[in-house]
């Protein structure tokens, strides 16, 4: 039976940034213009779903097949931009976490934003950013995620 594969991040990280910077929310499902992935299968399977690449390096798996969800250590905030008067601004992104608990950089894509000035602060914050990868068999391993970045205003 195929199952309709939405990617989201398992973990949430509520309440670490200041109001009047950004907030994380809940990832957002993938919209229907995202790559198509093969059916996931329940429980996962051992072999990776395959976001992109060839090689066995560039193998990534997705939130939903991890024994351990990436979890943020370190972001810096992301601030918003000098004439930002108030207000509710979203940014989705989709990136990966490597294995090492960096984001690549090659792999930042943005999936909406309400205002495109949100996105260099966001894109900035996670260049920056360093995760605790995400695990499969107690194997660090690459991680596609997807999460929403929300600035509100005073």
């Amino acid at each position: 039976m195929t199952a309709t594969l939405r990617l989201t991040a398992c973990f949430a990280v509520l309440g670490l940034w200041p109001s009047i910077g950004a907030t994380q929310s809940p990832p957002a499902p993938v919209d229907s213009t995202a790559a198509t992935l093969p059916p996931l299968r329940w429980p996962p399977s051992a072999s990776p779903l395959r976001v992109g690449g060839s090689a066995a390096s560039e193998t990534t798996f997705v939130v939903a097949q991890l024994d351990t969800p990436p979890e943020i250590i370190q972001m810096p905030t992301p601030h918003p931009p000098g004439g930002f008067r108030g207000g509710s601004e979203t940014v989705s992104m989709r990136y990966v976490v490597g294995a090492n608990g960096k984001v690549e950089a090659n792999s930042i894509q943005v999936i909406s934003a309400s205002n495109p000035v949100f996105v260099a602060p966001v894109m900035q914050a996670l260049e920056q950013a360093l995760f605790r990868a995400g695990q499969f068999h107690h194997q660090a391993v690459r991680t596609t995620v997807m999460q929403n970045f929300t600035f509100k205003g005073p």
